[in-house]
């Protein structure tokens, strides 16, 4: 049998109600009392006027209320990590004060825009506060709504972090990829 401890934290739906291959993992309805149980939104619209389904997150597959979520139970605590950043590359004095604002901005529990052109150094810029981040014992997501995006991040947030496994998921990735042998 496989292991799931690469989907720790992580949760999916499947559409049939024997889940019990799945140990050390919950199962829970995909919309309860007409919320989201993936996005907590509040969902109103209807497949075929009678089954109720989420619009908001539907770009991640549709979850409706026949349908349920799949949690990994598995390592919800996760240790406080050294300091894992490899990456010896330099940010100009720009970079580095918008760098201090975004680790700012994360130790208050604020959100903070970076607008900048590509090629502007961003990724690099989000180094620090993943840092940050990981030493506190937290995790961190990198979300896009593109694949190519997460498809160029995923190597070099690999590399600047080069101790750490990363995991690179999206809708193009079948579950078989996620689980460990």
């Amino acid at each position: 049998m496989e292991n799931l401890t690469s989907l720790a934290g992580r949760q999916w739906i499947i559409s049939q109600d024997d889940s019990s291959i799945f140990s050390n993992c919950e199962k829970i309805a995909g919309i309860i009392d007409g919320i989201c149980q993936r996005c907590g939104s509040y969902c109103d619209t209807k497949i075929a006027e009678e089954i109720l389904y989420c619009r908001e997150c539907i770009g991640l597959g549709r979850v409706s209320e026949k349908d349920y979520l799949i949690r990994d139970l598995s390592n919800k605590k996760f240790p406080k990590q050294g300091d894992l950043l490899t990456w010896s590359g330099e940010l100009t004095t720009r970079q580095a004060k918008v760098s201090q604002e975004i680790c700012d901005a994360f130790n208050k529990r604020q959100d903070y825009l970076v607008h900048a052109v590509t090629g502007a150094g961003k990724t690099e810029m989000l180094f620090a506060c993943l840092k940050l981040c990981l030493e506190a014992g937290l995790r961190a997501c990198i979300a896009t709504p593109r694949i190519d995006v997460v498809n160029e991040l995923f190597p070099r947030i690999s590399s600047a972090f080069s101790n750490l496994k990363i995991g690179k998921y999206h809708g193009r990735e079948k579950l078989s990829n996620f689980l460990c042998k």
